[in-house]
């Protein structure tokens, strides 16, 4: 049996002032595990002893801490990892949930500048919806900014991703662990949507953005009903596929090429 790696996460921590923050490594990447109380989303505590991993991937856990206070997850990335396909598989039934909590596979620069896939039924158990696809801001008029859906339970590992580009953003679920998408509306499609450049000016430019993952309770700790339990989900594996921005085409008018060519030395006349 794999040890769990909070315990590693604990030692580091207990350095010191020689240690900023912790860290955990993941699909061949090193992530920043957030250590910070009475801070949102929610508010909630974020505590490194809900992080850890083992063969089965990355656990984000919601638990009681030693003084039975509720605690949250959280990791993300140092630094930007721009446009491209950000692939998470998540090896966990989040239709189980409590509806309090909240599953977030996100990149974040400010409240206005994110881009997430959110797996929670936002406090309210009756909710039909289970999941949802947003860019922020998710409350502008029209509607286009969000899409919720709802995903049935015990699929086994759902495979969430969102491809960004400059011009549109592209979400989908779907059922395995394919890195090939499926066909939009193929068995496997849990929920997809498309958000376009021509159905608002929300689409976020890279630079100070950072991936994120977390597990955090809608309302806070503060807020959480009495049948709350421990949560956990696992994020089987990360993957990210950049797409390189388009490049810069100039037009050159044609009596403008042979003069350039001229000055090349490629034409003689």
């Amino acid at each position: 049996m794999t040890m769990p790696r909070w315990f590693a996460l604990t030692a580091m921590l207990a350095v010191g002032s020689l240690l900023h923050a912790a860290t955990i490594d993941f699909s061949g990447r090193t992530w920043t595990v957030r250590d910070q109380a009475n801070s949102g989303p929610g508010p909630n505590t974020f505590s490194p002893q809900n992080v850890w991993t083992d063969s089965a991937g990355l656990h984000l856990q919601i638990a009681r801490d030693a003084s039975s206070d509720w605690t949250c997850a959280e990791v993300y990335l140092p630094a930007s990892l721009g446009y491209g396909r950000y692939m998470f598989q998540v090896a966990a039934d989040t239709t189980q949930l409590h509806p309090q909590a909240v599953l977030g596979l996100f990149t974040y620069a400010d409240d206005t500048h994110e881009i997430d896939i959110e797996s929670s039924r936002w406090g309210n158990a009756s909710n039909s919806w289970n999941q949802q696809f947003v860019t922020q801001p998710y409350d502008r008029a029209g509607g286009n900014n969000i899409h919720r859906f709802t995903q049935g339970a015990g699929l086994g590992t759902v495979t969430c991703y969102f491809e960004w580009q400059p011009d549109r953003i592209f979400w989908q679920n779907y059922q395995g662990t394919s890195l090939v998408p499926p066909a939009v509306g193929s068995a496997a499609t849990i929920g997809s949507y498309e958000y376009t450049s021509a159905m608002g000016s929300d689409i976020p430019t890279p630079g100070s953005e950072r991936v994120h993952m977390n597990l955090w309770l809608y309302g806070g700790a503060a807020s959480a009903a009495g049948n709350l339990t421990s949560q956990e989900v696992v994020i089987g594996s990360f993957t990210f596929t950049s797409i390189p921005e388009p490049a810069l085409v100039l037009l050159i008018p044609a009596a403008g090429m042979l003069c350039l060519l001229r000055s090349m030395g490629r034409t003689g006349k």
